[in-house]
């Protein structure tokens, strides 16, 4: 309880929830005045979730709409499950949305404390795990993240919080050595690719134990976030017939394009990787692999050399770091096949940016002391410095990204809200959909076949790479059915298509108007061309 702490340690908690509060502040009030006081998400996928989550609450787990065949297109089973009791104990529509977006800002301040409990066991210095902290709230991808609404907030804590649980059991007591686990398990729950991170913290706790006491000694306990992670997949399997996530074994890019052009395709993105969060901040219009230039503003220049410094300590707890980070790298790497690499500021991998960033106020402090040995400059001024340098650094990335957070929500406000507005009160009540262009289902309570994704047994196990054709092909099969009489795509997709140019039986009803970008279009479909 914060009213229990000496006045020194409430100091750096209170100023972490000021800055915390106004980031958050910053970011949604950007959002409300871009979207006339709505609360809209980022990213359209985020009304998936929320009809995953309303279908748990409401009794058909994993059916994306009621009587439908089960699917698993919401990738993170313990955030959809909170968003199930939100939507249960009474956040409906777009109160759910707000309660998504909300929670982030919550876990942001969460994620804040852990990296600064992370940044004392690392150096014993108020001082440095404050900075640290500091370094998360104040980060372009990290604070965007916070705000999104999907899972990944919920993530970013649970890293957060398993790093600092994973660094306190360097001490030799038994119970300090499992602190690692509750936090472990609970990240097994939200993301499949954890499994990796929790299998190799478990098989370094039996190394060090091997080390310490020259005896090899297993605890079960030490294993037990990877037996959660494997009966995830395993209870997907039975509730839904697919052990991997729809959302996910569907997007590897050996899948879509061969294992050698997902090579070359991986080998660029991780050159290109390497390169952003070594050199920090360098102009947007440069491509990081496959996200668009936004994540080179992860922090100041050089984030991985101070890492790196800070690394060359000696004791345990920088080791059990070590360990921690050759896991993430693990983790990373096996994400990186995937047709998601590099977007939204590659958020599949900001788990580890965290405790990055804590390494690396850790590593602006050994600088400031080789700089007081080598050149004179008092530690305390030097490492004054140095942290300003990089906070202004991290200014100029948490406002930018408010801008590409607002700027996003203007878009889904503009392009998807509208064209939910047209279905609900244009359109009967009956009507189903082609869609290939956002979810209408939460929004509008209408039915779509998605096109290319996640969500549409049978539609589900369709390849990105190949979503025209086999979508065409599962629409001509007489157990399809009446084809719906609408198609909703964007206006480019339907232009660079000839079939879908066939599909269509004249000009769209609706179109929106954001200007930014291909448009949301409706187009009424004829039913004369099936098998």
């Amino acid at each position: 309880m914060i009213e229990t702490l000496s006045s020194d340690e409430r100091r750096p908690l209170l100023l972490l929830a000021t800055l915390c509060l106004g980031v958050s502040a910053l970011y949604i009030l950007s959002m409300l005045v871009v979207t006339d006081g709505h609360f809209v998400p980022q990213v359209s996928d985020l009304y998936l979730i929320a009809q995953y989550a309303k279908g748990f609450a409401e009794g058909h787990p994993f059916q994306y709409n009621i009587g439908e065949a089960p699917t698993t297109g919401a990738t993170s089973l313990l955030h959809t499950l909170i968003l199930a009791f939100a939507h249960f104990v009474g956040f409906r529509g777009e109160g759910l949305i707000a309660f998504a977006i909300l929670s982030g800002a919550g876990f942001a301040f969460l994620t804040a404390l852990q990296s600064y409990r992370a940044g004392l066991t690392l150096s014993g210095s108020s001082r440095i795990a404050l900075m640290g902290a500091v370094l998360v709230v104040w980060n372009g991808p990290l604070a965007w993240s916070f705000h999104y609404g999907a899972d990944i907030a919920l993530t970013l804590f649970l890293a957060s919080w398993l790093f600092a649980a994973w660094l306190e059991g360097g001490e030799s007591d038994g119970k300090a050595s499992t602190r690692f686990v509750l936090p472990a398990c609970l990240l097994a729950l939200t993301r499949p690719e954890a499994s990796v991170l929790v299998l190799t913290l478990g098989l370094w706790s039996v190394w060090e134990e091997r080390r310490t006491t020259s005896k090899w000694k297993v605890r079960l306990w030490w294993f037990a976030p990877s037996l959660m992670a494997a009966l995830v997949p395993l209870s997907f399997r039975m509730l839904t017939g697919s052990a991997a996530n729809t959302s996910f074994s569907q997007k590897l890019l050996a899948a879509n394009w061969g294992f050698y052009g997902a090579a070359v395709l991986s080998i660029e993105y991780w050159s290109d990787l390497l390169r952003g969060v070594l050199l920090g901040f360098y102009p947007a219009t440069q491509r990081l692999g496959l996200g668009g230039g936004n994540a080179p503003y992860f922090a100041a220049p050089f984030l991985l050399l101070f890492v790196f410094l800070a690394l060359l300590g000696k004791s345990r707890e920088l080791r059990r770091a070590e360990g921690f980070l050759l896991g993430s790298l693990a983790t990373a790497l096996l994400v990186t096949p995937s047709i998601q690499i590099g977007v939204h500021s590659n958020r599949y991998l900001l788990f580890v940016l965290p405790p990055l960033l804590v390494l690396f106020s850790l590593g602006l402090e050994r600088t400031a002391v080789w700089l007081e040995s080598g050149l004179g400059v008092p530690r305390l001024l030097a490492f004054r410095r140095l942290c300003i340098l990089t906070l202004v650094f991290a200014f100029l990335s948490v406002v930018r990204f408010a801008l590409v957070y607002s700027d996003s929500a203007s878009v889904v406000y503009r392009k998807d809200e509208a064209l939910f507005e047209f279905i609900r009160t244009r359109l009967p009540q009956d009507a189903a959909f082609l869609n290939n262009g956002t979810a209408i289902e939460y929004r509008t309570g209408r039915r779509s076949v998605n096109l290319s994704g996640v969500v549409t047994p049978g539609f589900a196990e369709i390849l990105p790479a190949e979503t025209e054709a086999g979508a065409f092909e599962l629409l001509s099969r007489p157990s399809f059915g009446p084809l719906p009489p609408y198609l909703i795509a964007f206006e480019d997709y339907i232009a660079g298509s000839p079939g879908w140019q066939v599909l269509i039986s004249g000009p769209p009803l609706f179109v929106t108007s954001s200007l930014a970008g291909s448009e949301l279009a409706i187009y009424p479909t004829r039913s004369d061309l099936r098998g």
